[in-house]
């Protein structure tokens, strides 16, 4: 699993295996954003797996799905919005990471 610190209050990588989820709450993180629009790829894990996968660790989840060159002002203001008032330190992913 790939993670990219930006700050000390969020890391970003790409799309992550359910099975992560516990290493990504032993590092630390106490929030997860899914940034992947739903059915994005077949046999990618649904928000709402990642959802209960994350919630059985103890951490918060959250889906803010963007499309690279599509991003709304809605998206980015709910993305903002997350940043000021889910837990820290918040791990971001999308289908890259980038």
């Amino acid at each position: 699993m790939l993670t990219k610190k930006i700050n000390q209050d969020i890391s970003v990588g790409p799309q992550i295996e359910l099975d992560d989820m516990e290493a990504l709450k032993s590092a630390g993180f106490k929030t997860i954003i899914v940034n992947r629009p739903a059915n994005e790829e077949d046999g990618m894990p649904s928000f709402a797996e990642e959802e209960e996968a994350a919630t059985a660790c103890g951490m918060k989840a959250v889906h803010i799905p963007m499309r690279p060159g599509h991003m709304t002002d809605e998206a980015i203001a709910a993305f903002a919005k997350a940043m000021d008032e889910m837990p820290k330190p918040i791990f971001a992913h999308c289908k890259t990471g980038l």
